[in-house]
């Protein structure tokens, strides 16, 4: 796991911290960045961080960054690439999880048709959101 930032020496008691807004979706992979946040250490570096709860995903975080609402996002890397290869003016600054994300196929209660990946042609998908991790996935 890369570093998100490397937080410089203590700030003095009147300092004033600069806010960052960061989107992010909600599951345990943003469970370390919201303890940090929550146990002051982005604070002793001088930043304040207003979490912004994304529940529609990658897709609209996408959005959000790109209309200026969040300052910073947490997306899953392979929608934020899907994003920029169509031509949405976003970076991808670094990785903050590097371990595979594991995704899972489930098939509707009935369809026993579907035995293999190679069952799955012309199927139908259901995502989240378009642009979002689901989507990169099903496409």
């Amino acid at each position: 796991m890369h570093r998100l930032a490397r937080l410089p020496p203590r700030l003095g008691p009147f300092r004033r911290l600069t806010t960052v807004r960061v989107g992010g979706v909600p599951e345990q992979v943003n469970i370390p960045f919201l303890m940090a946040a929550e146990r002051g250490l982005w604070a002793q570096g001088g930043v304040k961080v207003e979490w912004v709860e994304v529940p529609q995903g990658t897709g609209r975080l996408l959005e959000m960054i790109t209309a200026g609402k969040l300052d910073l996002a947490l997306p899953v890397t392979d929608g934020a690439i899907a994003g920029i290869a169509g031509g949405l003016p976003v970076e991808v600054a670094g990785t903050f999880v590097e371990s595979p994300l594991v995704w899972a196929v489930s098939a509707a209660p009935g369809a026993s048709h579907l035995r293999s990946p190679a069952d799955l042609g012309g199927a139908r998908f259901g995502v989240s959101r378009v642009g979002s991790g689901s989507h990169t996935l099903a496409v």
